[in-house]
């Protein structure tokens, strides 16, 4: 397997697991020697079919008491992202798998080189790509 980030193909086994949501599939978890990077394996081929984009929370704007909760409850964990870079010298990062974009920006905002790579979504936030190449 060769990591998406680094291009290394020495990679290794961090855990076995089934999709017990979707495909009912036994996926691998590797992590790059070089980069560290967590890579699922194998690929799997129709990604946006993990993916129910109506229901799925971090797309959703809602105005009720869960959307307010959740909304609450992603600008703690950005902050604690973004605090926990900085802590350690980071200047910036990249959001493979990124969603929304909503962290992408919210990092950039706090003063990161924030870059985000999303295949299935058309995000709406400056900086989220849909193919490495424009990274």
């Amino acid at each position: 397997m060769v990591c998406n980030i680094c291009g290394s193909n020495n990679t290794q086994l961090i855990l076995n697991t089934l999709d017990y949501q979707h495909s009912k599939k036994l996926f691998s978890i590797r992590e790059c020697v070089r980069c560290k990077t967590r890579l699922t394996h194998p690929v799997p081929e129709k990604l946006d079919a993990y993916y129910d984009k109506k229901n799925y929370d971090s797309y959703s704007t809602r105005n009720d008491y869960f959307g307010k909760l959740y909304s609450l409850v992603q600008k703690i964990n950005c902050s604690y992202k973004v605090a926990l870079i900085k802590k350690h010298g980071g200047s910036g990062l990249l959001d493979y798998g990124s969603g929304s974009g909503y962290f992408v920006g919210f990092a950039n905002q706090k003063g990161l080189d924030a870059v985000g790579y999303e295949p299935i979504n058309n995000a709406k936030v400056k900086n989220v790509y849909k193919n490495l190449k424009n990274i």
